[in-house]
């Protein structure tokens, strides 16, 4: 064989060898990619697995939760953790959708329909020992209702225009009303008799007793809050500082800070003591309608024209977080008496209940056919009562 031959074939048998190499090479390359994309699919579905158990594991504590609030007779806790754990299990069982049907039962069976005067109602609250219930509006009286039979105690006649609002003293023994015809009035919430007339110069939108019952803070279509004596009506200091109507007020628990909620898109917080200003929540976009400070005095919820809520903190005044739900402009908040949870009351003809700390939704109470104007929790944290017009 020729040497040109045998330089042909050691160039073939090079070639072929590169190919053979190439080929190995890309073989193995394929297969560190499938094995690659395999572990990538492993770790995914471990992870997947994973999260599936810690989501199945907190709807069962969800689950158990909502069991031991319905046993303890506190439906609507057991309705707001049932359903927490309905959203979180991927395949709901017999059993949670039973517990689940048969909390909601027992809230509707605890709904009570008090049969006020046609005319729209604007206020309702509960007296602090949970025994009766006040309401009021636009026909200018105010009644007294047992909260167990719903039937009228008391009639409380006297304003000359709509009455905003209603609310019972701490010891249950007073009530003081905010209306339109530029007063507040102090009440005996046994006799209905009246105590003390609180003269203003523009309309009264809210007041509200401090903890000890001893001070009244009103407001209204000025960018003026007032302190009262609770007991006498007399004027006892002036908050200024806002710069437009001041909607409504709330004192802290211990009753020596006071939050302010105002048209000009902040809440104020204020030195009860000395009437001077603390620190401005400022942040929401539209009117700031409602606010009140959580039972432990740690936090403030404010509600907005804005179609949101926002939790605060009340020793910094920096945004925690915000309850976003409402498709319509949110006018009341306030919280359960134990501070886990917060409900609102919406102009989109809903109240909503919230998760104190995490500001996530827990339930939606829909039923109203106007506007919900205001909220508010029994004593027990067990009902909310509401009203619209």
């Amino acid at each position: 064989m020729c040497s040109s031959d045998l330089r042909h074939r050691a160039a073939v048998t090079v070639a072929l060898a590169a190919l053979v190499v190439v080929a190995v090479v890309g073989v193995l390359s394929v297969m560190r990619i499938v094995r690659a994309r395999q572990q990538a699919d492993e770790a995914a579905a471990v992870a997947t697995q994973q999260r599936s158990i810690a989501e199945q594991q907190l709807a069962n504590l969800f689950e158990e939760q909502g069991r031991q609030e319905l046993l303890a007779g506190r439906p609507a806790r057991a309705a707001a953790y049932l359903s927490q754990a309905h959203a979180q299990s991927r395949e709901p069982g017999v059993a949670l959708r039973t517990l689940l049907a048969s909390a909601m039962r027992s809230v509707e069976a605890q709904r009570m329909s008090l049969a006020a005067d046609p005319d729209e109602v604007s206020a309702a609250a509960f007296s602090p020992d949970g025994t009766r219930i006040v309401t009021a509006g636009a026909d200018r009286i105010a009644k007294i209702w047992d909260s167990t039979t719903g039937t009228v105690v008391a009639t409380l006649r006297g304003h000359n225009r709509r009455i905003a609002s209603a609310s019972f003293s701490p010891d249950s023994s007073r009530i003081v009303t905010a209306s339109s015809d530029n007063t507040a009035r102090l009440w005996d919430a046994r006799t209905g008799n009246s105590l003390a007339t609180l003269d203003h110069t523009d309309d009264v939108w809210s007041a509200t007793f401090s903890p000890d019952g001893a001070r009244v803070v009103t407001t209204g279509e000025s960018n003026i809050a007032r302190l009262w004596d609770g007991k006498t009506g007399a004027l006892l200091a002036s908050l200024e500082g806002h710069r437009d109507h001041v909607y409504s007020a709330a004192f802290s628990p211990d009753g020596a800070q006071l939050v302010t909620a105002s048209e000009d898109h902040t809440a104020k917080v204020w030195d009860v003591k000395t009437a001077k200003l603390l620190r401005s929540l400022e942040g929401h976009r539209d009117e700031v309608i409602s606010a009140a400070f959580s039972p432990d005095g740690s936090q403030i919820v404010t509600a907005s024209d804005d179609h949101t809520a926002r939790l605060w903190s009340a020793r910094a005044g920096t945004l925690l977080a915000s309850l976003v739900g409402h498709t319509g402009p949110v006018h009341v908040v306030a919280y359960s008496p134990d501070g886990t949870r917060i409900v609102t009351a919406s102009e989109d003809r809903t109240a909503k209940l919230w998760d104190a700390q995490s500001g996530k939704l827990l339930i939606s109470l829909d039923g109203h056919t106007g506007a919900v104007t205001t909220a508010a929790f029994s004593v027990d944290g067990a009902r909310v009562a509401t009203a619209s017009h």
